[in-house]
């Protein structure tokens, strides 16, 4: 079994990465994602929405990834990086608090305060 150095020396000294589309590949647009976690493995569903009929969004579900977890909290850190280069770039992504889902509050600072407003104003 490798030594965890032994392991960063093999991943650093890994300078290209050669890939290759399978012949099924496919590229697709989403702009909807639900994520469900189990003890092994993180589940990310993306689709589009199609539209709102009354209360009701309606979401065309396009593909499923089935990742381990420990893949799915390396992909974490690889879109934390990339989002903060883009907003290094070109500004700070604001979500506006109408769209964030309530669950994930803690998460974002500024919709977190939006939040506990909201609160404080239904008492």
């Amino acid at each position: 079994m490798e030594s965890q150095p032994e392991k960063n020396a093999t991943f650093q000294a890994i300078q290209n990465f050669n890939n290759s589309q399978s012949p099924d590949f496919k590229s697709i647009y989403s702009n909807n994602a639900s994520v469900v976690a189990s003890f092994f493995d993180l589940v990310l569903t993306f689709g589009e929405v199609l539209g709102l009929d009354g209360n009701t969004l309606n979401v065309e579900q396009r593909v499923r990834v089935v990742m381990a977890i420990s893949h799915a909290k390396l992909l974490a850190l690889l879109l934390r990086q990339q989002i903060a280069s883009y907003e290094a770039r070109f500004g700070e992504i604001t979500l506006p608090t109408e769209v964030f889902p309530p669950q994930l509050a803690s998460f974002m600072p500024e919709i977190a305060k939006a939040e506990e407003g909201k609160k404080g104003n239904e008492g």
